[in-house]
């Protein structure tokens, strides 16, 4: 029988042991942060994960909040939701698409707007479907242009849907 033995030189086990804890540390604290911040309504570059009535994003150097009228979101009924931005941008059209499952691009409804204080207030209204998947997760997209600049920005707000 051939036996390999592997000697590590010299104090190397003893880094090993010393660092080791350290490592498993702050890996642990690094993701309980995530898990406690990934929820909240902290601003995102230009995506959302909707875990609550509101998401608000960075869009160049202002923002896009999204408030939905009811949480958690339903399905077959209608999803009445409001989109507030800066007065120089213009929503040019906006639909949600499934990401488990595709089912198509529905468009949302884009209803009356407001101005008030520099900024615009979109009223929305959506509806989706059920399908033989019980949850779903979907991803909502919107359009909007820079008319100071012409320049097309996207937005996304990722969220699901469950059924019994």
């Amino acid at each position: 029988m051939i036996s390999v033995h592997h000697r590590l030189k010299p104090g190397y086990n003893t880094l090993i042991k010393q660092t080791f804890p350290i490592i498993v540390v702050i890996s642990i604290l690094t993701g309980v942060y995530f898990l406690n911040n990934l929820g909240n309504n902290e601003i995102f570059e230009n995506h959302c994960y909707l875990e609550s009535k509101s998401c608000t994003l960075k869009l160049v150097d202002s923002e896009v909040t999204l408030n939905f009228e009811q949480y958690p979101i339903v399905i077959e009924e209608v999803i009445k939701f409001s989109v507030e931005h800066n007065a120089h941008f213009v929503l040019q059209k906006g639909w949600v698409e499934g990401t488990n499952m595709f089912m198509g691009k529905t468009n949302l409804a884009i209803g009356k707007s407001v101005t008030l204080n520099n900024a615009i207030n979109h009223q929305i209204e959506l509806f989706l479907g059920a399908c033989s998947e019980p949850r779903m997760r979907w991803k909502l997209v919107l359009d909007l242009t820079d008319f100071r600049t012409g320049q097309e920005h996207q937005v996304s707000v990722f969220f699901q849907t469950n059924y019994n």
